[in-house]
């Protein structure tokens, strides 16, 4: 839920700007980028904490994943929901609720755990579609019944309902990698840091915390044959400090900040290329309703109100960005033209702020991570409020401590959020970015802890739906009830910009995860 960030569950929009902030390097490796490179040097943004797909937070860990475990199918292109087959040898889709796989015959798992089976699909889909069974992303797989086992490599997955996300989103991301079901039972059920058994291209050998990740070449893998014999992971949480990087020889691509992209569009390195590519990662500035005084309407309107988005996107990204109207980005379903409060309105503010009793001024924290747009960010949102008497206490967090802020299951911290600075990497479909919002996820995903009832009945009707024009009509009131609920200021999209040698071909997917085995050489 970068999905992230699983961002997250979701990844950062990990946009850059100085600022007079410190930038660092950590974990860089040694030696400049050679041409024609057998093992590209890539940045990633942060460092992994959950690998097992039953409860990952995203970003780099999706990355990982798509080198060493298989999908039953992936993404096509870059830029849009096509599918492929991957360890899928035919799909059949027999009506809207029935699905026969076969997979194909020259997979297999590490460790001596044998081919991949449909055996293994069943476990991997249902042990996340579990009601009670505690993974954050078993909403990608609420309409699952469940899968028959025809043979060995041959199954039906059965649903409920229609789905519509499952080809454009459940089954080629985060929801569908497959894992072996008797090495995850032998190591207790789950796992963390580790993969108990891999099915992949590539092989994760290496992992040195907080500096780099290591993929080497899978000689057991013969499905196909990726251009790269491995890949290291270089972890360099800010944008800027990787463009050093970069520069320096140091790495062979990074994502790159908004406000780079006009320069570099000018005068780029040599031997370098730049990717663009539309973003469908969402940011905004939550509140928590539960909280006082921020559980009082008047008082989160009127922060709505005397905030000025525009003024924030030309400070934290030189103007870089489009705002946002919403969660959808455009040229998606659901996208809002419009956001309902078109302008700052300071003396509404006041007014607001008057009236619920809170006219002399009160005192909120904004948590945040500690990048340095977060940083940018944070601090114009401090500015802008303390015009109408809010006094805003800045705590900016490494990923690690961040992401576990509102879990109830990581502790009480929970309890004193006030205003949250947040951004998520997007999904294909809606219903990838609009789950996060729903009932079921307060105390989970839902930092803001908003529970609309209405919000919930939309979203599992969407789910169902197969009209494109009735979905979009539900996306848009939801995103409506959002704005309305005063819990939210939508931010922006940002971009999909990236930096690389010329000698490679990337494969970014549209929340900034990395398709590894899809890169390919020049």
């Amino acid at each position: 839920m970068d999905r992230i960030p699983k961002l997250t569950r979701r990844t950062l929009v990990q946009s850059g700007i100085a600022l007079g902030a410190a930038t660092s390097i950590t974990g860089v490796l040694p030696g400049k980028a050679q041409a024609q490179n057998a093992v590209p040097r890539v940045r990633v943004a942060t460092d992994i904490q959950h690998l097992d797909p039953f409860d990952q937070i995203g970003g780099p860990e999706e990355t990982i994943k798509s080198g060493v475990l298989v999908t039953l199918v992936r993404r096509a292109q870059e830029d849009d929901p096509a599918w492929e087959l991957y360890a899928a040898e035919a799909i059949d889709i027999v009506d809207d609720v029935t699905i026969a796989f076969t997979l194909r015959d020259d997979i297999a798992w590490t460790g001596g755990f044998g081919p991949v089976t449909a055996e293994d699909v069943k476990f991997s889909f249902e042990r996340m579609a579990a009601p009670d069974g505690g993974s954050p992303w078993q909403y990608a797989w609420d309409p699952l019944d469940h899968v028959e086992v025809v043979d060995a490599r041959s199954g039906i997955i059965h649903l409920k309902t229609p789905f519509a996300p499952l080809f454009n989103a459940t089954l080629p991301w985060y929801a569908g990698h497959i894992v072996s079901k008797a090495a995850v039972e032998a190591a207790g059920g789950g796992f963390t840091t580790e993969f108990p058994a891999e099915c992949g291209p590539y092989l994760m050998t290496e992992w040195a915390p907080n500096a780099s990740i290591t993929l080497d070449r899978n000689p057991g893998w013969s499905a196909d044959h990726p251009d790269f014999d491995g890949y290291e992971l270089v972890i360099i949480s800010d944008d800027k400090a990787a463009e050093l990087a970069f520069d320096a020889g140091e790495i062979d691509f990074t994502l790159v900040a908004p406000d780079s992209v006009p320069r570099l569009r000018e005068n780029l390195p040599d031997g370098t290329s730049l990717l663009e590519l539309p973003s469908i990662n969402y940011s905004w500035i939550g509140m928590n309703v539960d909280h006082a005084p921020l559980d009082d309407i008047r008082v989160r309107q009127a922060i709505q109100y005397a905030i000025d988005v525009d003024q924030i996107l030309l400070g934290a990204y030189a103007g870089a960005v489009e705002p946002s109207t919403g969660i959808q980005a455009p040229g998606t379903l659901g996208h809002r033209q419009a956001r309902g409060i078109a302008a700052p309105d300071l003396d509404k503010a006041r007014a607001l702020l008057e009236e619920s009793g809170h006219g002399d001024g009160l005192e909120l924290t904004l948590s945040c991570l500690n990048d340095s747009v977060s940083a940018a960010v944070a601090q114009i949102v401090q500015a802008q409020l303390s015009e109408v008497g809010i006094t805003i206490d800045i705590r900016s967090y490494d990923p690690g401590v961040y992401w576990n802020l509102g879990l109830e299951s990581e502790g009480d911290d929970w309890k004193n959020l006030d205003l949250t600075l947040m951004a998520y990497g997007g999904g294909i479909d809606p219903s990838e970015n609009l789950v996060w919002f729903t009932p079921d996820q307060v105390g989970v995903w839902n930092w803001e802890r908003w529970s609309n009832a209405e919000f919930g009945e939309l979203y599992d009707k969407a789910l169902i739906e197969l009209d494109n024009e009735k979905r979009d009509q539900m996306y848009l009131r939801m995103q409506d009830l959002m704005e309305e609920s005063a819990a939210y200021v939508f931010l922006t999209h940002g971009t999909v910009a990236a930096l690389y040698r010329d000698w490679m071909v990337p494969f970014v997917n549209p929340d900034r995860t990395l398709a590894l085995p899809k890169f390919k050489r020049a």
